[in-house]
C-alpha cells in the first residue's frame, strides 16, 4: 500500500499538468497568408488511395489552369470546371496539399471563407502523421470531412490499435469511441448546419480551431459573426473557447503522444472514392440509370464539369499557435511506435473500396505475360491485361478489386506489377497486392475473402475449375473470374468480405 504522500503525488502531478496548459500563453510559431500560402504546402501528385476520380495537379498546372489563386486577403484552391473526365479516364483534376512542416502539439486555427460542397464532393481539411505509408501508426486527425450534399461537418481520428475516446462534454454527436482505423475511426458529428457545406458558406464560413495536447484533441467552431477576440487579435486562449464542438479525450485507455506523431496539415478535395463513391446512392444525388451508385458518381463528376462551380476552398489563413518549449517540427519519426497496422487509405469513413478503378485497356504492364492463357490459369496478378479466348469473343483481362466490406489499404507509385509484389512482399501484414498499371498504383492489401456479388443482374452458376472458381457471367459483354490466391504472399482470410476480380473486356465481336 502506498504512503498517504505518494496518493497525494498521484492526484497533484496530473491535475498541475492540465493547469500549466491551462495556464500556459500560446506563441505564434507558423502562418500561412496569401503572401506565402502556396510556397508552404507541397502538392501531392500520385494516384488517389482512396479510388477517387481525381487527378491531382501539381502547383504549375494549377496555376496554369485556374485551380489555385492568390488575392489580397485570401487563396483559392478548387478544381478543373470547364472540361468533362468520363468514366475510365484520369478524373476531374483538383489540388491536395501538405505543409512542408510538421507539427507535434498545438493550437492550428483556419479561418475559412468558402468550403468545397456539392454532390460527387469529398473535400478535407486534416492532419496526418508523417510516412503514409505506415498509415496508421502516427495518428490521423480529420478536422473538416464530408460527402456529397452531407449538411453537418464529421470530425475523426484514426489510429492504431487500443485507442477509445469517451466522447462527453463536447457539442456534437457521438458516432463511435474506438479510433482504431479498422474499426472506423472514433468519430463525431456536428449538431449544427453552419459547420459544412451550404451551411458554412451561407454564414461566410469561420473559423475552425484545433488544440492538441498530450492529454485531448479538441476542435471548436466558431462562424463568422462570433469568432473570439483573441482569435482574431492572435493571442488565442482556448480556456475561454467554451465547450468544444469534439472532444477527444479519456479513458485512460488512449495514449495520444504515442498515436499521433510529427502531422502535416492537408487540404485536398477528391470526387466519389471510398466515402463519396459508396455513398453516393443514398445521398440524394443524381442516379445514372442502370448504374450503381458508385458509377452514377463517376459519370456525374466526370460529365458535368459546370456543376462543380462550389467545389473550393478559400482560406484567409492558417495560423500555428505552440506553448513554449513545445516541439515545432520534425523530419524524423519515433522507431517506439508500432506498425502492425501499417495497411491503409486515408478514408474516415469505414467504407470499402468501390468497383470504378480507372484502368486503361491498352496499358501494357512491364514483365508480365502477353499471351493468351488458358481458362484454367486466369489468376490476379500474373494474367493482368493478357488476352482471353473465349467460346466466340477474345477479351482483354484487367486485374482490379471490387469491394463489400471493409479494410486497410496503402498506395505506393511504382512502375511494374513486379515491384508492386516486392513492396507487399517486405510489408508486414501484407496479404494481397493489385496494379494498375494506368496511373502507377499499387494497393497492398491486408485480410481479404473472395465474395460473390450479391447484386450481380445475370448470374450463371459458380463452381471450381483447376482449383479456382469458374467464369461468372454478369452481363453479355463482361465476363467476371472470382479468383484466389494459392501462395503465402497471398493467404486469404475471412476478416473482411473484400471480392477480386478479374474483368474480360471485350476487344472483338
Amino acid at each position: 500500500m502506498l504512503p498517504p504522500s505518494d496518493h497525494l503525488r498521484r492526484l497533484v502531478v496530473p491535475f498541475l499538468s492540465l493547469v500549466s496548459i491551462a495556464l500556459a500563453q500560446y506563441a505564434l510559431v507558423d502562418e500561412y497568408l496569401p503572401t506565402n500560402f502556396f510556397d508552404k504546402f507541397n502538392f501531392y501528385t500520385g494516384p488517389d488511395p482512396t479510388w477517387g476520380h481525381v487527378h491531382y495537379k501539381n502547383r504549375s498546372y494549377a496555376q496554369d489552369n485556374g485551380l489555385i489563386n492568390t488575392y489580397s486577403d485570401h487563396i483559392r484552391l478548387g478544381v478543373d470546371t470547364t472540361n468533362r473526365w468520363p468514366i475510365g479516364g484520369q478524373g476531374r483534376p483538383s489540388v491536395r496539399i501538405s505543409t512542408n512542416a510538421t507539427y507535434q502539439h498545438g493550437l492550428f486555427i483556419a479561418d475559412i471563407r468558402h468550403m468545397p460542397f456539392g454532390c460527387g464532393t469529398w473535400p478535407a481539411y486534416w492532419m496526418l502523421g508523417q510516412g503514409l505509408e505506415n498509415w496508421p501508426a502516427y495518428g490521423e486527425i480529420d478536422i473538416i470531412e464530408g460527402a456529397n450534399l452531407q449538411d453537418k461537418n464529421r470530425m475523426t481520428l484514426h489510429t492504431s490499435n487500443n485507442c477509445t475516446i469517451a466522447g462527453n462534454n463536447q457539442n456534437s454527436e457521438l458516432v463511435t469511441p474506438n479510433c482504431w482505423s479498422q474499426a472506423g475511426g472514433c468519430g463525431v458529428r456536428a449538431r449544427t448546419t453552419d459547420t459544412y457545406g451550404a451551411g458554412f458558406n451561407t454564414v461566410g464560413g469561420g473559423v475552425y480551431a484545433m488544440e492538441w495536447t498530450s492529454s485531448w484533441i479538441r476542435i471548436w467552431f466558431f462562424p463568422r459573426n462570433s469568432i473570439p477576440a483573441g482569435v482574431s487579435s492572435s493571442t488565442p486562449d482556448p480556456s475561454t473557447f467554451g465547450v468544444p464542438l469534439a472532444n477527444f479525450q479519456g479513458p485512460s485507455t488512449c495514449n495520444i503522444d504515442s498515436k499521433f506523431v510529427n502531422h502535416k496539415i492537408i487540404f485536398n478535395i477528391d470526387f466519389c472514392g471510398q466515402w463519396a463513391g459508396n455513398a453516393y446512392a443514398s445521398s440524394g444525388c443524381p442516379l445514372t440509370a442502370n448504374q450503381t451508385g458508385w458509377d452514377s458518381c463517376v459519370y456525374f463528376v466526370g460529365d458535368n464539369p459546370s456543376n462543380f462551380t462550389e467545389a473550393y476552398w478559400s482560406i484567409n489563413s492558417l495560423r500555428v499557435y505552440q506553448i513554449p518549449g513545445t516541439p515545432y517540427s520534425s523530419s524524423a519519426l519515433p522507431t517506439s511506435v508500432s506498425t502492425s497496422s501499417a495497411l491503409a487509405s486515408t478514408a474516415s469513413e469505414p467504407v470499402a473500396l468501390g468497383s470504378s478503378a480507372s484502368v486503361s485497356t491498352t496499358s501494357t504492364v512491364s514483365g508480365m505475360p502477353t499471351a493468351a492463357v488458358a481458362g484454367c490459369n486466369l489468376t490476379c496478378p500474373a494474367a493482368n491485361f493478357t488476352d482471353y479466348r473465349a467460346t466466340n469473343h477474345t477479351y482483354t483481362i484487367i486485374c482490379r478489386r471490387q469491394a463489400s466490406g471493409q479494410g486497410m489499404f496503402m498506395l505506393y507509385d511504382v512502375n511494374t506489377m513486379n515491384d508492386c509484389i516486392a513492396r507487399c512482399d517486405a510489408t508486414a501484414n501484407c496479404e494481397g497486392a493489385l496494379y494498375i498499371p494506368a496511373n502507377k498504383a499499387c494497393y497492398m492489401v491486408s485480410r481479404m475473402a473472395v465474395q460473390i456479388n450479391d447484386n450481380a443482374d445475370d448470374r450463371h452458376g459458380f463452381g471450381y475449375c483447376c482449383g479456382l472458381p469458374k467464369l461468372v457471367l454478369i452481363d453479355s459483354s463482361d465476363i467476371y473470374l472470382i479468383f484466389s490466391y494459392s501462395s503465402n504472399l497471398y493467404h486469404l482470410n475471412n476478416s473482411f468480405g473484400f471480392r477480386f476480380d478479374l474483368q474480360l473486356r471485350l476487344i472483338d465481336d
